[in-house]
């Protein structure tokens, strides 16, 4: 089946935001993921949350380790995610020592303490968001579908500012988050 005009462009926003992403310098990266840790450790999403559910951080991605030390220091039910089936589910965990290098290099935690609570916050990844909150993912439709079991969990994404666009073609099925946390910005539902 031919793609749509839609999923043209997307592959296009794809391999441009990879491209951009390659640019980003290790003090780039880690000064924007400073930068989204000090906005986001101070959001009532993230002080009033029991239980964060957040992807580890790979390649170019905004650094999230730091988030990840952080709730679990204040004693919050951590988890990651794991694709299985062509699912995502998020599995708990209680030190960063536990997580495994998975077959494509993502670290991933072992299922031996479950899933994540019902009422987890979760942070999300994208390649591309635009200013009303449109997402685009990397392709596998796992947060989306995730999100359409799971629609009463709050979202924040975390980007790059250069991630955002004006205006984003997406399909019905992409997921908003309902909102999305720049180094320079944060736009909300």
């Amino acid at each position: 089946m031919p793609l749509s005009l839609i999923q043209l462009r997307k592959k296009e926003i794809r391999h441009e935001m990879r491209l951009r992403k390659k640019k980003v310098t290790k003090e780039e990266r880690e000064q924007a993921g400073r930068e989204i840790y000090e906005t986001l450790i101070q959001m009532p999403e993230f002080q009033e949350a029991k239980s964060i559910s957040i992807y580890v951080a790979y390649n170019q991605e905004i650094p999230t380790v730091p988030i990840i030390e952080k709730a679990l220091s204040l004693g919050k039910e951590v988890a990651s995610p794991i694709v299985e089936n062509g699912e995502i589910e998020f599995y708990r965990y209680t030190s960063l020592d536990t997580l495994k290098e998975s077959q494509y290099g993502i670290l991933e935690p072992n299922k031996e303490l479950g899933v994540v609570s019902e009422d987890s916050l979760i942070i999300m990844p994208g390649v591309a968001f635009d200013e009303n909150r449109n997402r685009i993912g990397y392709g596998g439709g796992y947060y989306d579908r995730y999100m359409m079991r799971h629609k009463e969990l709050k979202t924040i994404a975390i980007a790059y500012d250069f991630q955002v666009y004006k205006e984003l073609e997406c399909e019905e099925k992409d997921y908003k988050p309902r909102k999305i946390l720049t180094e320079k910005r944060l736009i909300c539902e």
